[in-house]
């Protein structure tokens, strides 16, 4: 087989554990997201337009599966991060994100937000 072949037999890879056979870096949770929709091109999910810098990983369980989606989940603190840099201050980018985006439901796919509660002692 040719080497011109090979290379367009050859699938990209995304992180070593997948291929086992390179040095590549592990593969971030955006590109684990886009090869699970590029694998399973039936299943759906939802994405935050600016917001990738947020995602921390996926949900799927046997009964999103079922219904042919999976949930992206997103850092919440990251995506208030991401909305002051067109709010004033810390309160408005929360109240902006807690109305327009945690709040939002889109149907089957819809996001997860991941929240740190603080400890108790800083209350």
């Amino acid at each position: 087989m040719s080497e011109q072949q090979d290379s367009e037999k050859a699938e990209p890879c995304i992180g070593h554990k997948t291929c086992g056979t390179c040095d590549c870096e592990p593969p971030t949770v955006k590109e684990l997201t886009e090869a699970i929709v590029k694998k399973f091109p039936m299943l759906k999910s939802f994405l935050i337009d600016g917001h990738d810098n947020g995602i921390i990983g996926v949900s799927i369980d046997k009964e999103e599966l079922a219904n042919g989606h999976f949930r992206v989940v997103y850092d919440q603190d990251t995506i208030i991060e991401n909305c002051m840099e067109f709010c004033a201050d810390y309160d408005e980018a929360q109240e902006y994100a807690q109305y327009n985006i945690f709040l939002a439901y889109w149907g089957d796919g819809t996001p997860l937000y991941k929240y740190e509660m603080p400890e108790e002692d800083e209350f």
